[in-house]
């Protein structure tokens, strides 16, 4: 991946497009496996009592979205650092996972009807707690991206870095 500029692109700006929506699916996935275990939505699909809806609401987007973004950023942080490539990559890869997570919407309406409960996911302009969904990702990962930086701090000319 050092080598070939066009392979670090696919990696770090193309893949974690596709690898925070495949995580996003995998999260609300979890999120109903879990609701169903712990008893809050029947066989059915109905679910019970009105404490479900009152939390669904907030942690749908929290456990589909913010913590998905959060772990990609670790990720890729991970394998940049694994692969021995420029820093530049971990904060590219951050900024893609950032706006994508920033720009996610989601919806859930619970009906006590069978068949009318929807779940929505789509892309918007954020907005109020929407702009949290892209603050956290980002701010993971400008923090790793702070923990790489070396006692130099300068340019780099000839393959030698120059103190600034």
């Amino acid at each position: 991946m050092a080598r070939h500029a066009t392979v670090a692109f696919l990696v770090f700006a193309v893949s974690p497009i596709l690898s925070l929506v495949v995580s996003c699916f995998a999260g609300a996935f979890l999120l109903v496996a879990a609701a169903r275990g712990l008893g809050f939505i029947d066989d059915n699909g109905q679910h019970l009592g009105t404490s479900a809806a009152a939390w669904l609401v907030y942690f749908m987007p929290a456990a589909t979205v913010v913590l998905p973004a959060a772990a990609l950023t670790a990720v890729y942080y991970g394998l940049a650092r694994w692969a021995g490539i420029g820093r530049r990559w971990i904060l590219v890869s951050c900024l893609v996972i950032s706006v994508l997570a920033g720009l996610t919407m989601c919806s859930v309406t619970l009906s006590d009807t069978p068949g009318q409960s929807s779940l929505t996911y789509g892309l918007g302009v954020p907005s109020g707690w929407h702009m949290l969904q892209a603050l956290v990702p980002l701010a993971l990962g400008v923090w790793l991206w702070r923990r790489t930086r070396g006692p130099w701090l300068g340019q780099v000319t000839a393959g030698e870095a120059i103190p600034t």
